[in-house]
């Protein structure tokens, strides 16, 4: 379904230097060598090993781009000088440094000048000229409302670095307002270099984090955005998240039967039994998990910890993502098997008395050799001095987005997966994965003493109250962060908010075309709902007077009824007035006439 790129020409805006023929086919190239000569991993691990946090790269969609997505041959890779490293800083103290961003002009109008804008929001992760190629939803959008797509990535990620390094005193530049003033001056900047028309609206899309900002990018700049599509966005700011893991028991039990959940849980108080045991049994987890280096202190057992729940965690947030990938029913095929995986290989089991704890402690042991080996990983890292080498490394590198989130999450967002809560399978561990323990990461890390900003952020952005107008909230049913946002029972006060609430997916899966055979008519009915919203943004102007719902107080009768009582009351209130204004004037002129007759009386007596 592509033009050629020789019919794309005419598109073009002749203020900008567009690449010739060879040049994007030169780009093209050079894409495919950075993105396709990477590997990517055929799972998901979430934790707090050193290799874990190395490879991250964000919560949202790159998370289950593969390599079979390809790069649209007309993306490019440009810069905005016009960036300012503290965008709330006087004039005479602003600097300028230079923010990557990608561009795909395909489906543009001739020019572009007359084109919809869809800007996609960089997060916490390096960006991708696949977030514009045809993987994505937004570029089927794009392709039927003739949109410039663009994305921006966001400051301290990737290749955008407005210091020389992330030092903690640099850090203080990376915050979530920062990014919505990169946006503020960038669209104008767009707009300008592209000469598009005031009247072509621009439409924000983001996933997870970057799914949030596209949210409060709307209600903090609603002149420069018309709308914003926000999925998986975790608006509620919150300190201590155990319903993260509470979803995940959700998701056993729906793919595996209560029976799942049950051996999960087994499993994981085996483990915990073991591990705050004697020097025998800890070396018996140890030689059983095959963990790279041997557990030397408590600080070992956090990490250790949070690698292990970290699998779980993967697989429910980024479920059925990708069609080589394990899944939640893979997951409890492994849990659930009575053979205990390799039982008799086992050293824990040794020391445990009951049968169904040494199979769940088996089965568990065997799950995590599968995600190893789905990962090329030959042992499961579980050293606290190599994660704080590594979150502690301030060099950017263009890739690596750990110790750039983990502060956000310190300063800002809290966000804690911890394991206290009493619905979980985890939650034997719940004395190790505590906030606490976070709060000690980001005081050894980075210096914070206290609480992130947990209240101030929600007043500053609204959490569920937020008051934009024009926005749609995607989020799963499946997904851990769907217990901070916006779903269908989530009351909303604004009538152009929209809920579009997904049974049986996870984390950002309605921003992708995807592999049609992972499709649900449950999913594909909400993207046809967000593309009918798309529409109407584009197709008509936001009213100047902002409404609120009313049905949840009053329906359509009543409030008609009330407004008939209004206009009779008006009435009755209008009648009295003027009966007792004209009352009052024949008082007057009464009282007028009997003056003029006192005077005049005693006149004629003495004539």
């Amino acid at each position: 379904g592509y033009h050629s790129i020789e019919a794309e020409a005419t598109h073009q805006n002749p203020k900008i230097r567009h690449p010739t023929k060879m040049e994007r086919l030169k780009n093209h190239f050079l894409l495919l060598l950075i993105f396709f000569g990477k590997k990517i991993c055929s799972t998901h691990h979430f934790g707090f090993g050193a290799d874990r946090i190395g490879s991250f790269r964000g919560h949202g969609s790159l998370q289950y781009l593969s390599d079979s997505d390809p790069i649209d041959p007309l993306v490019q890779e440009r810069s905005f000088e016009g960036a300012v490293v503290d965008n709330f800083a006087p004039v005479s103290e602003q600097s300028n440094w230079s923010q990557r961003y990608f561009v795909n002009d395909r489906f543009c109008t001739p020019d572009c000048q007359k084109s919809t804008i869809f800007l996609y929001i960089g997060g916490e992760g390096p960006e991708s000229p696949k977030h514009l190629s045809e993987s994505m939803f937004m570029y089927d959008l794009a392709r039927t409302h003739s949109a410039l797509m663009l994305s921006l990535e966001h400051r301290f990620y990737g290749k955008s670095y407005p210091t020389e390094n992330m030092s903690n005193k640099n850090l203080k530049y990376l915050s979530s307002a920062q990014a919505l003033a990169d946006l503020a001056r960038f669209i104008p900047y767009i707009r300008d270099s592209y000469e598009i028309d005031s009247s072509s609206k621009l439409i924000t899309f983001g996933g997870s984090y970057p799914g949030s900002l596209s949210a409060w990018a709307r209600l903090k700049y609603p002149h420069l955005i018309d709308g914003a599509v926000a999925s998986s966005a975790p608006i509620l700011i919150q300190l201590d998240f155990p319903e993260y893991m509470d979803v995940c028991d959700k998701a056993l039990r729906e793919f595996g039967g209560d029976q799942c959940a049950a051996a999960m849980e087994e499993g994981a108080n085996a483990l915990k039994y073991l591990i705050v045991g004697n020097s025998t049994l800890v070396e018996a987890v140890a030689s059983d998990f095959n963990v790279c280096t041997a557990f030397n202190s408590t600080d070992d057992f956090w990490v250790f910890a949070t690698n292990v729940m970290g699998d779980i965690q993967g697989t429910v947030q980024y479920n059925r993502q990708k069609a080589d990938a394990l899944n939640v029913t893979d997951v409890c095929e492994i849990l659930s098997g009575s053979q205990g995986g390799q039982l008799n290989e086992n050293e824990g089991t040794k020391f445990l008395t009951s049968a169904e704890a040494a199979i769940a402690y088996s089965n568990l042991v065997e799950l995590n050799r599968k995600f190893r080996e789905a990962s090329n990983n030959t042992c499961l890292e579980s050293n606290w001095d190599k994660s704080f080498l590594e979150l502690s490394n301030a060099t950017f590198d263009g890739e690596k987005a750990g110790r750039q989130w983990t502060y956000q999450t310190c300063n800002e967002f809290g966000y804690f997966q911890t394991a206290d809560s009493s619905v979980q399978p985890f939650k034997s561990f719940g004395d190790i994965v505590d906030v606490d323990s976070f709060l000690k990461l980001c005081k050894d890390i980075y210096e914070i003493e206290g609480l992130p900003q947990i209240d101030f952020i929600n007043d500053y952005y609204g959490a569920f109250d937020i008051r934009a107008h024009r926005v749609a909230f995607p989020s799963g049913s499946l997904d851990p962060w769907s217990a901070l946002s916006i779903s269908d029972k989530t009351k909303l006060e604004i009538t152009d908010q929209t809920a579009v609430f997904i049974p049986g997916t996870a984390h950002c899966q309605d921003m992708h075309s995807g592999d049609p055979t992972l499709h649900t008519p449950e999913l594909d009915a909400a993207k046809n709902k967000i593309a009918s919203l798309v529409a109407l943004w584009i197709a008509t102007d936001e009213a100047s007077v902002k409404s609120y719902k009313t049905s949840n107080v009053f329906n359509a009768g009543q409030i008609t009824a009330i407004a008939l009582c209004c206009l009779f009351i008006g009435a009755l209130l209008a009648a009295t007035f003027n009966a007792l204004s004209a009352k009052r004037k024949l008082r007057k002129r009464l009282e007028l006439t009997r003056s003029r007759r006192s005077l005049r009386e005693p006149l004629i007596g003495e004539l």
